[in-house]
Parts: C-alpha cells; sequence; structure tokens
C-alpha cells in the first residue's frame, strides 16, 4: 500500500508511507530517505507532529 502522506505544493518533494517504510524525497537536491516505521512508530510520530504545528504556531505544547 503506497500512500503520499505530503506533497509539497510547488512539487519540490514528498512524504510517502510504503510497505513499513517511510519515503522523503526532495526535488530541489534530488534526494530520497527511507525510514523503516511500524504502527507504534506511525502513531508516535503522529502525535509529535501535531505536538510541533501547535509549538510552531504558539499553542500547546
Amino acid at each position: 500500500m503506497d500512500i503520499t502522506l505530503y506533497s509539497h505544493i510547488d512539487g519540490d518533494g514528498c512524504i510517502e508511507y510504503e510497505r513499513g517504510t517511510i519515503l522523503v524525497t526532495n526535488e530541489v537536491d534530488v534526494t530520497a530517505a527511507k525510514v523503516v516505521i511500524g504502527t507504534a512508530g506511525l502513531r508516535s510520530l503522529g502525535k509529535k507532529l501535531v505536538a510541533l504545528a501547535d509549538l510552531l504556531e504558539g499553542g500547546a505544547q
């Protein structure tokens, strides 16, 4: 199952989930990175991303 989690508005890169890995690509400098992640890791990452967005917007930490 391949799922695009985020795609840069200008097409400069994306974050995708594919078969137990997260793939991050950057089209500006033509790089890519893969990280193995399971369901617990996905949940933990999701919580941390929400907390980071809140912090950057000056909200709850």
